[in-house]
């Protein structure tokens, strides 16, 4: 059973709104980390992924819920709130390589070989993080 399912149907909007206003609220804070050093910049970066995670579930969670016939709209809210969905998936995958990247970078690597070695690790997953 999904979060949509055992969210009642009214709620769903707006338990999805306040989950994403906390998203932009953690990526401002997140945006306003130090980003000095190689350290600060994977740090800033991990947090950046995290909350794109989070996200993604939330819009996840939506589109659960938009395509339930008790929803009362139309399919061409489904399209929209999936891009919504795919997009935080997007950015998540950019924040955790970007992330690995760093990390590769403090640990001495050249900016090639941290390059290469981030992409190598990116493995895309779904954890349907919801906060």
């Amino acid at each position: 059973m999904s979060a949509a399912d055992k969210t009642s149907s009214a709620q769903v909007p707006a338990v999805v709104e306040a989950g994403i206003g906390r998203c932009e609220s953690d990526r401002e804070a997140a945006l306003g980390l130090p980003a000095g050093n190689h350290v600060e910049l994977a740090h800033r970066a991990e947090q950046l992924a995290s909350v794109a995670e989070r996200e993604q579930s939330w819009w996840a969670m939506l589109a659960g819920w938009v395509r339930r016939p008790d929803s009362g709209l139309s399919p061409v809210f489904a399209i929209a709130v999936t891009a919504a969905r795919d997009q935080a998936g997007s950015d998540r995958m950019f924040w955790a390589e970007t992330a690995r990247y760093w990390q590769h970078r403090a640990a001495g690597l050249s900016h090639q070989d941290a390059t290469e070695a981030a992409k190598t690790a990116a493995t895309p997953t779904d954890t349907g993080v919801l906060s």
